[in-house]
């Protein structure tokens, strides 16, 4: 049989060789004609063979089959030229095909698929040169032609899959013609791609006809049933945002709205598509959750880049912080969004959204110098901080499935940091020096209270920087500035704090390791610090006489002792007596030295007055003392 089909072919070659010599120099217009026919003949003899079996056999009749077709598609290239060669090419394609899946042999299969190269060679040559026009009938009939040869491929293949098959030819048949569907609908949605850049090369139509084609080929699956159409179509998509984002930087601003809003809408629908699989596609999907998963995450992503470019302009502009204010809104809705539809990867992208809002705060607002004209720009810096907040609480309450998860405790993590971060630089910002450690002192205790009413041990911590902040911000201030009584409302506020936390974990027991005892234990101190040191300065401000300290340490000092036993707290009552100890440690180093025979009489005896009260105290009751202590 080998020997036949190489004595045939070299006898065809030579003839189809000798015969075009003669042709060429006497009739050199009709070379066409010649090789049609003689390829017409070819592959009629091959059919002849088929006929001819057992007396012949395969290897001859492919030799017929592959010298007829070749010489068919030379004459084809022979006659025809650009854009009908294309589709000649094609349509031959897709014959051939038919051919095959009516014989069940390879050998067709793979001229087919080497005259869809060839189609898709010679269209892209065509679409290649810029300077040609390009004529819409032909390109998307020639893309049309190859997406049929996919789905009729496609088609003969699940009946060749659905029953068992039988022994011969048609296991190997359809082990080729597995990956023939997936590469005639490569070849055809390359030209669709193709054509629609050229024809609409330089026109405002061109994203939104991306998006619109992208969502079309995807919706293609459930007619050709081609599991690879939905990877295809993100192609599209791809181009469509490519297209998308040099248009708005060929025009330095954003680009045409109904562009971005048709691609926005296309990233939608097709990452929905991809994140919940619609009925009727099982066999045309992949079986892999995390390549869908993946796409679904990358449609999410795009559009929150788009969005993010579209609110880019506003974000560096005028009125900069009404634009930051509806970036951080618009965020949490996303968040909401995805997490009603069960769009999580979409919620995760929403928070680039969110940071560019961050950003465009500290970056742009906090840059410039605040006149103290409006509270327009205050109030809505806040905003960013209130979106943190609820993003937190919002991955927390819908989005963690569990809850002690890496990647949910971290985003979680993050978003009070940032809000922590921002609520500080806003109060550097915009409350005056004076009321700044009464404004974080108050916020202090209300974070302490929320996060014990959350029962979340963590944003504990971040109560404690707002009460560091608040302390150093006092510390800063000059003396005549401490001496304020806007600071008392703050020193309420601390204790209040740190009496609460007690409160509610004694109606709660659930809820007592909520708050460290470290940090309930600190409030306290740094309350009656803060105190200590507003009072200072309040009575050198007042009176200017050093004598005056050691007497109001020393009535400090027995308040101090005194709330300490009327709420039962050690603190407060190592507090009052370490002040006391301050107190004579100062009447025996300074005021005995420099105070007058008055001042240090008056030192000396309202010092001796509270210690005598306490000691007295002490020795009336003394069992109870013991157990208080």
């Amino acid at each position: 049989g080998r020997r036949r089909a190489g004595f045939v072919t070299t006898n065809n070659v030579a003839f189809f060789a000798l015969t075009t010599w003669l042709l060429l120099g006497e009739y050199p217009d009709s070379f066409w004609k010649w090789s049609l026919g003689f390829g017409v003949v070819l592959v009629a003899l091959a059919e002849g063979c088929r006929w001819m079996r057992p007396r012949l056999d395969r290897e001859t009749e492919n030799a017929y089959l592959l010298q007829g077709i070749l010489c068919v598609t030379l004459g084809f290239f022979a006659y025809f030229d650009g854009w009908q060669l294309g589709l000649i090419l094609a349509a031959q394609s897709v014959v051939l095909l038919g051919r095959a899946q009516f014989r069940e042999e390879r050998l067709p299969l793979w001229l087919s698929l080497a005259s869809a190269v060839a189609a898709f060679v010679v269209a892209a040559n065509r679409l290649a040169d810029w300077q040609a026009s390009v004529p819409v009938f032909s390109a998307v009939g020639a893309g049309s032609l190859l997406m049929f040869a996919a789905w009729w491929g496609q088609h003969r293949l699940d009946k060749l899959t659905a029953p068992p098959t039988l022994a011969g030819p048609v296991p190997g048949f359809r082990e080729t013609l597995r990956s023939a569907p997936g590469f005639y609908l490569l070849l055809g949605s390359a030209l669709w791609l193709w054509t629609i850049e050229r024809t609409l090369a330089h026109q405002t139509a061109l994203t939104a006809a991306l998006a619109g084609a992208g969502v079309l080929m995807t919706a293609a699956v459930y007619l050709l049933r081609v599991r690879a159409v939905p990877f295809y179509a993100q192609a599209f998509l791809l181009a469509a945002f490519l297209h998308r984002f040099v248009e708005a930087l060929g025009a330095g601003a954003t680009a045409i709205w109904w562009n971005s809003v048709a691609l926005l809408l296309a990233a939608l629908a097709l990452g929905h598509w991809w994140q919940r699989r619609w009925p009727r596609t099982e066999r045309a999907l992949p079986p892999s959750r995390e390549t869908t998963a993946s796409i679904a995450a990358g449609n999410a992503a795009l559009a929150a880049l788009l969005v993010c470019d579209w609110l880019r302009p506003g974000l560096t502009g005028s009125s900069a912080d009404a634009w930051i204010a509806a970036a951080a809104v618009l965020s949490l809705v996303v968040l909401g969004y995805g997490s009603l539809t069960g769009y999580r990867a979409l919620s995760v992208a929403g928070q680039t959204i969110l940071a560019a809002s961050v950003a465009a705060c500290v970056s742009v607002v906090w840059a410039s110098p605040w006149t103290g004209s409006s509270w327009r720009e205050p109030a809505l810096t806040l905003v960013p901080v209130a979106v943190l907040v609820a993003t937190a609480h919002a991955v927390r309450r819908h989005l963690a499935v569990d809850q002690n998860s890496a990647p949910i405790l971290a985003w979680r993590v993050i978003c009070e940091a940032g809000a922590t971060l921002l609520f500080l630089g806003w109060g550097f910002r915009y409350v005056t020096p004076e009321g700044r450690f009464a404004f974080f002192a108050v916020a202090a205790p209300a974070v302490l209270a929320w996060a014990q009413f959350r029962r979340e041990p963590r944003q504990c911590w971040w109560s404690g920087m707002l009460a560091v902040a608040g302390t150093a911000s006092l510390a800063l201030l000059v003396r005549e500035e401490r001496a304020s009584f806007l600071h008392l409302p703050g020193i309420a506020a601390l204790a209040a704090g740190a009496q609460f936390a007690r409160f509610w974990s004694r109606r709660d027991p659930a809820s007592a390791a909520t708050v460290p005892s470290p940090l309930r234990t600190a409030f306290m101190i740094v309350a009656t610090l803060c105190a200590w040191t507003v009072l200072n300065a309040r009575m050198a401000a007042a009176f200017g006489g050093a004598f005056t300290l050691a007497a109001s340490w020393s009535l400090f000092a027995a308040a101090v002792f005194g709330v300490g036993l009327g709420l039962h707290e050690k603190v407060y009552r190592w507090m009052g007596l370490g002040i006391l100890v301050c107190t004579l440690v100062r009447i025996g180093a300074v005021d005995i030295w420099q105070l007058d025979s008055l001042g240090r009489a008056v030192s000396a005896l309202c010092l001796g007055v509270v210690l005598l009260g306490i000691g007295y105290f002490y020795n009336r009751f003394h069992a109870r003392w013991h157990d208080l202590f």
